[in-house]
């Protein structure tokens, strides 16, 4: 994993009092610098915490594109194929009717590519004009 390391400067603390409403409000200000650690982030770790170097470890994966295909299946965000029990077929055998509509059972009509280029060119090429012809 990248590593990426903070430095803070001198911290300002200003502090202001409203004598007209007794108010009292403060405010702290950091420079903060953000820089690239020398090595990877469970080297950085390692270096920095001697003690428990290995504590890293089980929180970090090693092939990343089979871990993520593993959890995305684990938690159930990628499901390869068809549930067999969530989406029932529907036969006419049994007494329904299919109907075409959104969702799951969306079926947009079958449009031939050059057939639609061709009617709509038509459409442009025909200029406006009326059914019969007039202007």
């Amino acid at each position: 994993a990248d590593c990426r390391r903070v430095s803070a400067g001198q911290v300002k603390y200003t502090f202001s009092h409203d004598a007209a409403t007794g108010e009292i409000s403060g405010s702290t200000a950091v420079d903060v610098q953000y820089e690239d650690c020398p090595d990877d982030l469970a080297a950085t770790f390692k270096a920095l915490h001697p003690d428990r170097a290995d504590a890293i470890d089980e929180h970090l994966v090693g092939d990343c594109d089979r871990d993520l295909f593993d959890y995305l299946n684990e938690e159930k965000f990628l499901v390869p194929g068809r549930s067999k029990t969530k989406y029932l077929d529907i036969a006419e055998d049994d007494g329904w009717t299919f109907v075409a509509g959104e969702g799951i059972r969306f079926l947009p009509p079958k449009i031939d590519d050059e057939d639609a280029d061709a009617e709509f060119r038509d459409l442009i090429g025909a200029g406006c004009k009326n059914d019969d012809g007039t202007e």
